[in-house]
């Protein structure tokens, strides 16, 4: 996780309790679910997770680490020391929480999930990205932690491919969240850091660290080199056009840039 503002307790860890995925259907149909709920007097399943996950979030605070879970758990009621992740693109929500106090870690599927594919996102549209949703009061916008770039790998059969899909992302992401968008920041451009991440590859070579080209990185973006296209079938809404190209041919072009940020 790279942060950004720090909370101001002395916090020793911090643990990811997740929270998405409940099957409530199943809770809905279990008796001793329902029985709970009636119990405690609870209104419905939404709020049998919410009592389940204020439990677990006391008794991580007993032990001097705070609670970390996706959006799913963010819900009224919920204990004020949770903090919540967010994987949805909705900034609406994000910003509601941020102004009601709730501190956040940032990680919007189309732009930091390192699984995805380059051609869905980027290195561009990860650099793209700014964690403090718009809008926002000083206040609010601190209660941005940081953010937070996950790869799922059961698409990722050994390390060499988790290397692969992680860089040269990873680097346009820490840029990121070590604070590109902050005032005191003297490099904004893309183009500079475009430059830099080809020096930082020189060295994951050296440390035979896997990674994809930076044009295979950026397959929206040509930077001025020739690249091999015999593998390349690009249909994109960003674009419309095709392109398809025998194997071994090579194309020179300069380069343009989108201005999407979707």
């Amino acid at each position: 996780m790279a942060a950004r503002n720090r909370p101001s307790r002395s916090w020793k860890t911090f643990s990811r309790k997740c929270g998405d995925e409940v099957p409530k259907d199943r809770w809905h149909a279990c008796p001793f679910c329902q029985a709970r709920i009636t119990g405690l007097g609870l209104t419905d399943e939404e709020a049998l997770q919410t009592y389940f996950t204020n439990r677990i979030v006391a008794f991580l605070g007993n032990h001097n680490a705070r609670a970390i879970g996706w959006n799913e758990i963010l819900k009224p009621g919920l204990n004020d020391t949770a903090i919540g992740q967010i994987w949805s693109a909705d900034n609406n929500f994000a910003i509601l929480q941020l102004r009601q106090g709730r501190q956040l870690v940032m990680s919007p599927t189309g732009y930091m999930y390192l699984d995805y594919s380059h051609f869905t996102t980027s290195l561009t549209k990860c650099y793209s990205f700014d964690p403090i949703p718009p809008g926002l009061d000083a206040g609010a916008a601190s209660n941005v932690l940081g953010l937070e770039a996950p790869i799922w790998s059961e698409g990722c059969p050994n390390d060499s491919r988790v290397e692969l899909q992680v860089f040269p992302r990873l680097l346009a992401i820490a840029e990121v969240g070590w604070g590109k968008h902050v005032s005191s920041w003297t490099v904004s451009s893309y183009d500079d850091f475009y430059a830099r991440a080809g020096l930082v590859l020189q060295r994951l070579d050296a440390l035979h660290i896997q990674h994809v080209s930076l044009a295979e990185a950026d397959p929206g973006i040509v930077h001025d080199q020739a690249i091999p296209l015999g593998w390349l079938l690009f249909l994109s809404p960003l674009y419309t056009m095709a392109l398809l190209l025998a194997c071994c041919q090579v194309m020179i072009a300069r380069e343009f840039k989108r201005h999407s940020r979707s």
